[in-house]
């Protein structure tokens, strides 16, 4: 599984990467990184043929925890993904932007 920075996905978001966040609806609703995508953790299984067709994917959570649990699944099924090392958290603390 591909680990990355905020700053690495900063960089291939403006390569227009797909950003997924893997939190609950209410946290993505509280604050996300513009222009990602909500699938919640538990709906991940059922998006895997979704994702699979998404380029450049790079999954993101409030720490990385769960997104890298969404990732080894990904990997399981055969679908690239990159995990966000911090998450939310160390993007927001970096100075990237919420919305």
């Amino acid at each position: 599984m591909e680990q990355i920075t905020v700053a690495e996905l900063n960089n291939r978001r403006a390569g227009g990467a797909t950003i997924i966040d893997v939190r609950s609806p209410a946290e993505y609703a509280d604050a996300h990184v513009e222009g990602s995508e909500n699938i919640p953790l538990q709906m991940v299984p059922h998006a895997v043929d979704r994702l699979r067709a998404m380029p450049n994917l790079c999954l993101i959570c409030a720490s990385g925890n769960r997104s890298g649990m969404a990732c080894q699944f990904l990997a399981s099924a055969g679908v690239r993904a990159a995990n966000v090392v911090g998450g939310v958290i160390s993007w927001h603390s970096a100075g990237f932007p919420l919305v």
